[in-house]
């Protein structure tokens, strides 16, 4: 499980992002996501969720954008490589804020073929 089990993404790109995990050792991650259910007061109402982007940060140095449209079956990265150490984060467009919960697991390297 991801250290901090999952996050409710509430970070726009201009920020570093929510805190996911911070690697204990040589691992594979595998990232999920799930709509999270809001009251009327919360929903954005003028946006498209369709066309927002994820963004998966290491250790603030390497990046990657996810589009939602690419997400299949709520995974968002899978078997993802990382090593001891390294801090991974998500954020989110504007599009896409207080609207998705990420969540995963971790798998040692070497269990993962």
């Amino acid at each position: 499980m991801l250290s901090a089990k999952r996050a409710f993404v509430d970070h726009g790109m201009n920020k570093p992002g929510n805190l996911l995990h911070t690697c204990n050792q040589d691992e594979f991650i595998t990232l999920k996501v799930i709509r999270t259910s809001l009251t009327t007061d919360d929903a954005p109402t003028d946006q498209d969720p369709t066309n927002g982007m994820f963004r998966i940060t290491v250790n603030e140095q390497y990046s990657m954008f996810v589009s939602i449209k690419a997400v299949q079956n709520g995974q968002l990265l899978q078997h993802f490589p990382a090593r001891k150490g390294e801090v991974v984060r998500v954020a989110a467009s504007n599009d896409l804020l207080r609207m998705y919960t990420v969540y995963g697991y971790v798998e040692p390297n070497g269990t993962h073929c």
